[in-house]
């Protein structure tokens, strides 16, 4: 996330930031699920197994299917054009 600054600067910023800059429109549950991961004390910080918890990892998601343009420009559902 720092790709655009100085080495060092950069550094100091890992350092020094609570947290890596969060995209702006992240749901609710993910930008907590992020926030979790992000705890720099380990201590502090949530385990893999209470992060496969999260409700964010247990959110139902719609099934997306990859569409594929076909040589012609138009899309298909699959690579293949007949």
């Amino acid at each position: 996330p720092y790709f655009d600054i100085p080495p060092m600067a950069a550094l100091y910023r890992i350092v020094q930031d609570d947290h890596p800059p969060l995209p702006e429109g992240l749901s609710p549950a993910l930008r907590e699920f992020l926030l979790l991961c992000f705890k720099k004390e380990p201590l502090l910080r949530s385990s893999a197994k209470d992060l496969l918890r999260h409700r964010w990892v247990h959110k139902p998601r719609g099934i997306h299917e990859p569409k594929f343009v076909r040589a012609d420009g138009l899309e298909g559902d699959d690579a293949s054009s007949d």
